[in-house]
């Protein structure tokens, strides 16, 4: 199963992130990470 974390911008400008999974070749499914979630990433060494 592929996964990657992508930062996107809301329509008013706020920058989140969320976990894009792979399910199948047609399908995949989008997490939204919260804040604590994207700290614990950063401090892991996944976003910068």
């Amino acid at each position: 199963m592929k996964c990657e974390i992508i930062r996107k911008t809301s329509k008013t400008g706020n920058i989140y992130y969320v976990l894009s999974v792979q399910l199948t070749e047609t399908y995949s499914k989008d997490v939204f990470l919260d804040k604590s979630e994207v700290e614990l990433l950063r401090a892991l060494g996944y976003i910068k």
